[in-house]
């Protein structure tokens, strides 16, 4: 996160009239969210809502021209809108945790060999998650061949 970034969620705790230990919660929460887990979560988040913007228009009538400009204008918007997303975590952690609580999790998470192993999890769950696309019209098969059976009794 930038400096920028981080002055701004400051600036704009300080001018909701938040109490000193609420703006040193939302900071501490701001710190935890810097975490390369969370800033991978929130990236994850953003990639697929740019997806699910774009379903609408899959197999629609328009042009392909039309479809890039589409595409264009959705990447854009959910890239800008990322800044939203860190604010959106950063106040549900403040509001969920108490500092103590921030401070163990900044510690759990700023962990190397945790954050190399909390990364190859999500490469892992990107995996399953892929693998499932193929399981999926198995499972459907299986279950109109038995509603097929066992409805017909």
């Amino acid at each position: 996160m930038t400096r920028a970034i981080r002055a701004a969620i400051v600036m704009n705790l300080l001018a909701t009239g938040l109490s000193a230990q609420q703006q040193d919660t939302y900071e501490l929460a701001r710190e935890l969210i810097e975490a390369r887990h969370f800033q991978t979560k929130i990236d994850r988040l953003v990639f697929l809502s740019k997806h699910q913007a774009l379903l609408p228009f899959t197999g629609s009538d328009l042009r392909p021209d039309q479809i890039e400009i589409i595409r264009s204008i959705t990447v854009d918007e959910w890239s800008k809108a990322r800044n939203d997303v860190v604010k959106l975590y950063v106040e549900a952690f403040a509001q969920s945790y108490s500092e103590d609580a921030l401070k163990k999790l900044i510690a759990f998470y700023s962990d190397v060999e945790l954050q190399t192993a909390l990364a190859m999890e999500a490469s892992a769950e990107t995996r399953v998650i892929e693998a499932q696309k193929s399981l999926s019209p198995r499972v459907k098969a299986r279950i109109k061949t038995r509603m097929t059976t066992e409805l017909s009794d």
